[in-house]
């Protein structure tokens, strides 16, 4: 029985029939009690097929398609277990996974989990082991929202007298208690939980009662898992012998007035883009939704580059690489933008963008660097078919280092076509493979160079060294000086004599032009009477 398709929309006419008819059949009593059991979890957490093993229903669990949701919506069927068929009647109710999905159903997803979550009486949370400290895949985030939206049913009185708190059941898969005991796995979930509901243990008690069940490994533990069935189970009746659950002809009028008040809250959201509330559950909404939309944004990215894997694992290049790269990366962040158009204004929209664009190029980076390696063997490849026509002669070694020359020129146009626009510059390089691809080509040309000598086909040039010496008497030639001596001659202007010492001085040498102290130059000619009068002044 479909009670909200997959567009969204209230479809539960079928139940109301369908508890119509067992009145009238005498298998269920007007006023006999139903209690609602929901199963909530992320896509392929197996909350079908367990859902299938505890409460004897035949929910479909096979899929359409490998990656398709198995549920769409929310389905709800009696149980038909013998064990709970003994205890009461019991309606459980298959709610479509809320995370790894289109983010144009995020808020489809949300919707069907709140309203799962107010119309039961009991939650069957499947969690696997590995997935545990994942807020997303273990439902963390989940509840939290689950918590504000069972708040809000409260406080509009849509709940009706039924008490906000929900009976939960994690049920735990894969268990392993050589990891991890049911005790620490216990504490951990609710600790976390607590902090994403954002006030701790006493905020998780007010709304959850929580209960846990470990479930080994279908397979390998076939005999502990049964034993683990049998206790959900047990729980499950021990829970509806508790609970105060509502008559079977009041479940539909109020399962319908749940789903009228979140379908005001849904169109609402669909309009506006965003969750209403205050600016801490809209980043917490925020980062719940631009998740979805960067998961998204992946797979539609790693669907596009599939062939490009196969080609390069089976050692071939790919078309068009580097341009194509830079088309790949803008539809990704694109499609990511379309999505999350209404949390643009959010701080984990731009964390999650670079962490999208960082992620696909560090997955273009691993597809060029194995593309790199082929072009070098195929540049190796290219020197050595042309190596292997020259023919050996005298000019053995000209046409080698142009073969040489040539193969690494097609090494370095073939490599940089293949990097991308948006690589970071100190990424995307291949400077090593140049150098491995040059040191074997140079062993090679060695190794074709000695063979031609040896067949005397190919005589190297003697190669001379030239020397120049410079021959000079002069010790400094041109104002050149020899830097290993000191040099002889002093550089730059010496004075002639002391100007500290008077001296008698000389008809046509020196005479002194200032009374502070003797400043000497030469005359080019002399006057004698002039010479003698100022010597005589001097003198006394």
């Amino acid at each position: 029985m479909e009670l909200v398709d997959e567009h969204g929309k209230w479809a539960g006419r079928q139940l109301e029939r369908a508890v119509a008819e067992r009145v009238k059949q005498g298998t269920l009593g007007s006023a006999s009690k139903l209690c609602v059991v929901a199963a909530l979890g992320a896509q392929r957490s197996g909350v079908s097929s367990l859902l299938n093993r505890v409460c004897g229903t035949q929910f479909d669990a096979a899929g359409r398609e490998r990656d398709a949701p198995r549920t769409l919506g929310v389905q709800a069927l009696f149980c038909a277990a013998s064990r709970l068929e003994d205890a009461g009647a019991f309606l459980a109710l298959d709610v479509e996974g809320f995370d790894q999905m289109s983010t144009t159903r995020v808020l489809i997803q949300d919707a069907g989990a709140s309203f799962a979550a107010a119309a039961a009486d009991v939650l069957v949370l499947s969690v696997f082991m590995h997935d545990i400290s994942k807020p997303e895949a273990s439902g963390m985030a989940a509840l939290a929202s689950i918590a504000r939206t069972l708040r809000a049913l409260h406080e509009s009185g849509t709940l009706g007298g039924s008490a906000i708190r929900r009976r939960v059941i994690v049920a735990v898969r894969d268990y392993d208690a050589e990891e991890l005991s049911e005790q620490e796995l216990a504490d951990f979930y609710k600790g976390e939980l607590g902090a994403h509901m954002g006030g701790g243990l006493a905020a998780v008690k007010k709304v959850f009662d929580m209960r846990f069940e470990f479930l080994p490994h279908a397979f390998l533990q076939r005999d502990e898992y049964e034993q683990g069935i049998e206790r959900l189970q047990s729980l499950l009746v021990q829970l509806q012998q508790e609970l105060s659950c509502r008559k079977a002809a009041a479940v539909y009028p109020q399962m319908r007035k749940i789903w009228q008040s979140i379908e005001r809250e849904l169109n609402q959201n669909s309009r506006t883009g965003h969750a209403s509330g205050t600016a801490q559950d809209e980043e917490a909404d925020a980062a719940y939704y631009v998740q979805a939309a960067m998961r998204e944004a992946l797979d539609g990215y790693f669907k596009r580059v599939q062939p490009w894997k196969e080609a390069v694992e089976s050692a071939r290049l790919v078309r068009n690489f580097g341009p194509d790269c830079k088309l790949r990366v803008d539809e990704a962040l694109t499609a990511f933008d379309e999505a999350t158009r209404p949390y643009e204004h959010t701080r984990v929209y731009l964390v999650r963008r670079e962490e999208l664009r960082t992620s696909i190029l560090l997955d273009l980076q691993t597809l060029f660097s194995r593309q790199v390696l082929k072009v070098r063997d195929i540049a190796y490849h290219v020197f050595t078919e042309k190596a292997s026509r020259i023919p050996l002669s005298g000019h053995v070694e000209k046409r080698v280092g142009e073969a040489i020359q040539e193969a690494d020129q097609f090494f370095v146009e073939r490599a940089s076509a293949l990097r991308c626009e948006y690589a970071p510059k100190d990424a995307w390089r291949f400077e090593n493979e140049r150098a491995e691809l040059l040191g074997g080509i140079r062993e090679n040309a060695t190794e074709r160079l000695q063979l031609s000598r040896l067949q005397g086909s190919y005589i190297p040039k003697i190669r001379k060294p030239v020397s120049v010496s410079f021959h000079y008497l002069d010790p400094t030639p041109f104002g050149w000086y020899d830097s290993r001596y000191k040099p002889a001659i002093p550089v730059g202007p010496q004075p002639s004599e002391d100007p500290d010492r008077y001296r008698r001085a000389g008809i046509g040498s020196i005479r002194p032009t200032s009374s502070e102290g003797h400043k000497f130059t030469r005359r080019s000619s002399i006057d004698y009477a002039e010479t003698l009068r100022l010597f005589e002044a001097d003198a006394r």
